[in-house]
């Protein structure tokens, strides 16, 4: 008889399990739909990294060494506007790039929804750098002017 119980409370127990862990999946997986991302996957092409991802560590749009983007780290993601600030390779004048990376400062804005994903998104990326090594920061620009939306993928 006592086996018999035993049984029951451990058949009880996979039960209830069973009927919890759906349930807190489920709870995470809501929490992390309302994460937002930046842009949609691939923005720049099937070669682009980082984009459509949340608080990307790396951006990259798939061409040369100015629009790879590393060691990122963010601030206020999820906010109205999330700052972050990376390592990223700047042009020389004479051609070609420095040695050494500069601080590269992001700002993503416009936090809304990308039609193409459905999903909850900053759909502007602003950034700001120095010409070179050592030097001042310049002005705030917009990640691409041709590709202002980082909701609309780029082939």
């Amino acid at each position: 008889m006592r086996s018999r119980l035993l049984l029951r409370v451990a058949a009880a127990g996979a039960c209830a399990t069973l009927v919890i862990a759906p349930a807190t999946a489920l709870a995470a997986g809501s929490t992390t739909a309302q994460t937002p991302v930046l842009g949609v996957h691939h923005s720049f092409g099937p070669d682009s990294k980082g984009w459509g991802t949340a608080r990307p560590k790396t951006l990259f749009n798939g061409g040369d060494p100015s629009g790879d983007i590393t060691h990122i780290h963010w601030t206020s993601w999820g906010g109205k506007t999330a700052h972050g600030r990376g390592k990223n390779s700047v042009v020389k004048p004479a051609g070609g790039y420095y040695h050494k990376q500069v601080t590269i400062r992001l700002r993503a804005t416009d936090l809304g929804t990308c039609k193409s994903s459905g999903k909850r998104a900053y759909r502007h990326l602003w950034f700001k750098e120095p010409s070179k090594p050592g030097g001042p920061f310049g002005h705030w620009h917009i990640w691409t002017a041709y590709h202002k939306n980082l909701c609309k993928r780029m082939h």
